[in-house]
């Protein structure tokens, strides 16, 4: 048997009247807009969508799959609700636009493109719809109601049913979306091409979906914030020619008097990407980079060298120790001075690090390094300092304080001037080190 619902497009006559008066009856239990009543609110509302063939008002294609409003809420964004109310009214009011295919053989007058067919079935969409508005808006109560009737007064639902669902639905899930969009805007504030391994494709595409969120949520944004953070990225590459284009791209904007288009600017970053990615040139070092790297090699080169000469002399000494057992046990003597120092378990974790022991070879005493300390990068002057013992041999460490504030240092100096000696002099220059602290 049909339903009485199936044609029902109008309540100008008694039968419509009386059919408009069961289909927009308020729901038995209004809906408070809390989380707890929302299972119930959509029970009855299921019920009423099937009875009064409202279906397809709120199905949605999406990915060639279709969802219900009422039940598959989070999966479609309010613009395509927006997009399908638009459609109708396009098709009703005369205008035409995508995705209905003009037919100009059965086009209805003052419609042109559509045909009676298409022009019946956005009717009868449009007549449905209004009836599942006035069905809402008579069925919730307490600060939902209130809600719904600013919602009219600023005329933000169009007297479209699905539209308000949708706007009931984002409004009862109240502080989880609060908290979501919040998330999503601090994302897209801290949002870096770094975290992003240098991934411009990678970067680009979480940026859009983070958008694509707020703006499905009807959150607003200013685009000028979105700019300023891509420009940032951008300008935090190290490549110079990737630099050129973004920068090139702001200074025509600026020229023009313009703000920046920050899609335009992923647009062009993408390209850029792609192309020096595909020859190779992505990734690789730059100049300064290259000689950081060849300074950190010879830093090695020394560490190992001077791991040899340790090796070696504790050779040396183990065996004057055993063709001179007397001198060896003497805490007073050199040899036994150094063995001791050279005697540390391999399994305790030493309490400096060996570069600081390493002697300088071309007459600096200053070096600025990149040390790691509590996770953090850090840049320490180190001076090559005389007041300290070295296992090595002799005195000098590398240390943070100056010479001249060094306590055995001062020693030193008094003890030379009582001798007559003159304390040493030391041509100061300044290396730049990048490495993590030992």
């Amino acid at each position: 048997m049909t339903s009485p619902f199936a044609n029902f497009d109008t309540a100008t006559t008694a039968e419509g009247r009386k059919l408009w008066e069961l289909a927009t009856k308020p729901l038995k239990t209004e809906f408070d807009g809390t989380k707890a009543g929302y299972p119930l609110f959509k029970s009855q509302l299921r019920n009423r969508i099937s009875k009064c063939l409202w279906q397809d008002i709120v199905t949605f294609n999406i990915d060639s799959k279709d969802h219900s409003l009422v039940d598959n809420a989070d999966l479609i964004p309010i613009a395509l609700v927006h997009q399908a109310r638009e459609q109708r009214q396009a098709i009703i009011l005369g205008g035409v636009i995508a995705p209905v295919a003009p037919d100009p053989a059965n086009a209805v007058a003052g419609h042109p493109g559509v045909t009676q067919a298409q022009l019946d079935a956005a009717t009868l969409a449009h007549f449905r719809s209004t009836m599942l508005h006035s069905v809402l808006v008579d069925s919730v109560t307490g600060d939902l109601e209130q809600h719904v009737a600013e919602l009219q007064n600023q005329n933000r639902t169009h007297d479209d049913g699905p539209t308000l669902l949708k706007l009931i639905q984002d409004k009862s899930r109240g502080k989880a979306v609060r908290q979501q969009m919040s998330n999503v805007r601090n994302e897209l504030k801290n949002l870096s091409l770094k975290e992003h391994k240098w991934d411009v494709s990678s970067f680009n595409a979480r940026l859009k979906a983070l958008i694509s969120t707020l703006r499905n949520n009807e959150e607003p944004f200013l685009h000028t914030d979105v700019a300023d953070a891509v420009i940032k990225n951008c300008k935090s590459v190290k490549h110079e020619e990737f630099r050129t284009v973004i920068i090139t791209e702001l200074n025509a904007a600026d020229k023009a008097n313009e703000d920046p288009d920050w899609e335009e600017l992923l647009e062009l970053g993408e390209a850029k990407f792609q192309a020096m990615t595909q020859a190779g040139e992505w990734g690789k070092r730059t100049s300064q980079e290259e000689q950081l790297f060849v300074l950190q090699a010879q830093i090695k080169e020394l560490k190992a060298l001077a791991a040899q000469t340790r090796g070696s002399k504790g050779t040396t000494a183990t065996a004057t120790s055993t063709k001179l057992p007397s001198s060896s046990s003497s805490p007073s003597s050199t040899g036994g001075s150094a063995s001791k120092s050279r005697s540390r378990d391999p399994k305790k974790k030493p309490k400096h690090p060996d570069w600081k022991f390493i002697a300088p070879t071309d007459g600096r005493t200053t070096m600025t390094k990149t040390v790691t300390i509590n996770g953090v990068e850090k840049q320490v002057v180190y001076h090559w300092c005389l007041g300290h013992n070295n296992p090595n041999g002799g005195k000098g460490m590398w240390v943070a304080h100056k010479p001249s504030e060094c306590k055995s240092m001062e020693k030193l100096k008094q003890q030379s001037s009582s001798t007559g000696a003159a304390a040493p002099k030391l041509q100061a220059h300044t290396v730049i080190l990048d490495e993590d602290q030992e």
